[in-house]
């Protein structure tokens, strides 16, 4: 049976609000980076050496926090410098963030190519949606796409959701509902609320036989650790 595919800006109500730089550190810290294993130290560092990593990127959010992004972008890029991905992504965030006084979307963007390149899903897809929107890059849908397939293969569940938004609107991918709903359901399953939400609302005007089979490609897509996918 054909399938008619609707317009992503008639459903995915709240697409923007899963996608803008809400640059608040206490949140995206724990959310983000602190599940991240990599500290810039490598994997055979001394636990001393990632604890030091660590504390240094604490430093750097609580002076983010209290106002002083000077302050925190000299911790960042002192561990930026030193390869760690994570402080990479978060001066990269400084510079997009429009709470700072001093936005420059192409430092932006550089930091984040350079955590991205590390393989951090959430750098990767920050770079994604740079290249999305046109800011400190030149607009590609294409790029974009290519940065969002990276980090939703690493299992980063907002990559997921936004994967599913570039095929139903088919934006730098062929428009495909298939790979829409199979995504969606990749990043319900992993706990993206908004997925879930959207979910809802594309079982309302999508035949039932379509609507399963992206569930059941979606779960052969996480047990096979994303290969299958």
């Amino acid at each position: 049976m054909p399938l008619t595919c609707h317009p992503i800006t008639l459903g995915y109500p709240n697409f923007k609000k899963s996608l803008r730089t809400a640059f608040l550190l206490s949140a995206l810290f724990a959310g983000e980076i602190a599940c991240s294993e990599t500290t810039g130290a490598g994997p055979e560092a001394s636990f001393e050496t990632r604890a030091e990593a660590k504390a240094a990127l604490e430093r750097g959010s609580l002076a983010f926090q209290s106002g002083d992004v000077s302050e925190a972008r000299r911790i960042w890029r002192a561990q930026a410098e030193r390869g760690d991905p994570n402080a990479q992504y978060l001066l990269g965030g400084s510079y997009e963030c429009s709470c700072a006084s001093s936005v420059d979307y192409v430092e932006a963007a550089r930091w984040y190519r350079r955590a991205a390149d590390q393989g951090l899903p959430a750098a990767q897809t920050s770079l994604g949606e740079m290249y999305r929107v046109g800011k400190g890059v030149r607009q590609d849908n294409s790029v974009a796409a290519r940065w969002y397939r990276l980090a939703a293969k690493n299992g980063y569940a907002r990559a997921q959701y936004v994967l599913a938004y570039m095929y139903a609107n088919g934006l730098g991918l062929t428009r495909d509902t298939q790979q829409e709903l199979m995504w969606l359901h990749v990043a319900s399953i992993n706990k993206f609320q908004d997925a879930t939400v959207q979910l809802e609302q594309r079982k309302r005007d999508t035949p039932s036989e379509f609507f399963t089979d992206g569930r059941e490609q979606a779960q052969n897509c996480i047990r096979s650790g994303y290969g299958d996918c």
